[in-house]
């Protein structure tokens, strides 16, 4: 468990300071400091995720209230919009005007969209645009959509995505836990997540909301 793994952990990162601060008493040991520098970035790494594991796996986390799921886009928008620019991302909220309400944890929806965000720009090589969309359904519920135009998902990986540690990019920046966060994020929420990928064209993550 996540548990286990922080304690295993927590002796390496002890060891491994240890270790280092031995180097700066020893000249003859200097030359490795870097690799403890490394080697305790990379603990600290581990970690970060196996906290993200613990904390999207407790129920008693969420502070639910009824909110404005458009708020929260518009705000992020106005946010991320400049940054991403900057990029060559054009990140556009197109929904229509009016309250769409949902009773959810606003936290973990304020970084559920995010990382949808995050997502789409890691999809996007050199310049592209990111849309979110939300909308009523037939059957009254909330839908969000986030829309890129990046690489897509190749229909091999489909099937893996949500997984945890799950990445194709460098192992050195992602943790891979971006995905499977939105996933445990929807469960908790009992949300719909599905998504629709062409390569080459882009992809649509689009969640489902109960309506508040």
């Amino acid at each position: 468990t996540a548990h286990e793994i922080n304690n295993h952990i927590a002796i390496i990162m002890s060891r491994t300071e240890y270790l280092e601060l031995e180097c700066e008493k020893d000249e003859r040991f200097s030359k490795y400091k870097d690799d403890f520098n490394v080697l305790l970035n990379q603990i600290y790494n581990i970690s970060a995720i196996t906290k993200n594991i613990l904390r999207y796996s407790k129920k008693d986390t969420q502070e639910l209230k009824t909110f404005d799921l458009n708020q929260i886009v518009n705000d992020i928008t106005l946010m991320l919009a400049p940054i991403l620019k900057k990029k060559k991302i054009n990140l556009k909220n197109i929904t229509k005007p009016g309250k769409y309400c949902i009773n959810a944890d606003e936290i973990q929806i304020n970084q559920l969209i995010t990382n949808l965000i995050n997502n789409s720009v890691d999809a996007i090589e050199e310049k592209g645009n990111i849309k979110l969309l939300i909308e009523v359904t037939e059957s009254d519920k909330i839908r969000l959509i986030v829309r890129d135009d990046g690489c897509g998902i190749k229909p091999e990986i489909k099937d893996e995505i949500f997984s945890p540690f799950f990445t194709t990019k460098d192992l050195e920046n992602r943790t891979g836990l971006g995905l499977y966060i939105i996933k445990k994020v929807c469960q908790l929420h009992k949300a719909e997540i599905d998504f629709k990928s062409e390569v080459n064209v882009g992809t649509s993550f689009i969640i489902t909301f109960r309506k508040a």
